[in-house]
């Protein structure tokens, strides 16, 4: 019984993390429109362009996707391939389920290794337009990378104690 509670302990501990990364996300791309609406009101209004505006969206960007994507991963969302899922018989598909969760979780703990070797490395170096430390460009990846980590290790940790989802989230979950 302690285990399950760890269990709901742990996804709502991701799924707030899941929420707050969703928020920044709209957040952030709220920025970028208005980020690019004032360039391109200054560009042709005033000609007085914003030198720091592309730098600034590049940046916002990359937290916006790698925020999105975890949220996206979290809540099943992504794109599954059926064609070959659909064709394996039922009693493997857990293996194979079991296979690819695995293959995502040291695919997670590699990015997260090299943006975080990335970090370390490059991080003091700064920016050219907004002068910022390049850390922050690979910052968003590191926090992605162990949110993809937690998620995944929740949906092996119930895949091990054969709680897996319930028949709705099992429908929805299906990875190839």
């Amino acid at each position: 019984m302690d285990s399950k509670k760890n269990e709901l302990k742990l996804e709502k501990w991701i799924a707030a993390l899941s929420k707050i990364q969703l928020y920044l996300s709209f957040v952030f791309l709220v920025l970028i429109i208005l980020i690019v609406a004032c360039e391109v009101i200054g560009r042709y209004l005033f000609n007085a362009p914003l030198f720091w505006s592309n730098e600034a969206c590049v940046l916002l960007h990359t937290y916006v996707i790698c925020f999105g994507y975890a949220v996206i991963y979290f809540n099943k969302k992504d794109i599954y391939l059926l064609l070959i899922y659909d064709r394996i018989p039922k009693k493997r598909r857990w293996m194979n389920d079991l296979v690819a969760e695995g293959v995502i979780l040291l695919f997670t703990m590699m990015l997260f290794y090299l943006s975080l070797k990335y970090f370390i490395e490059y991080g003091n170096y700064v920016s050219g337009g907004l002068g910022i430390p390049q850390g922050f460009f690979s910052f968003p990846i590191i926090i992605t990378s162990i949110s993809l980590f937690l998620s995944t290790f929740l949906d092996l940790y119930k895949m091990a104690t054969h709680r897996y989802y319930t028949e709705e989230e099992k429908e929805a979950h299906i990875i190839v």
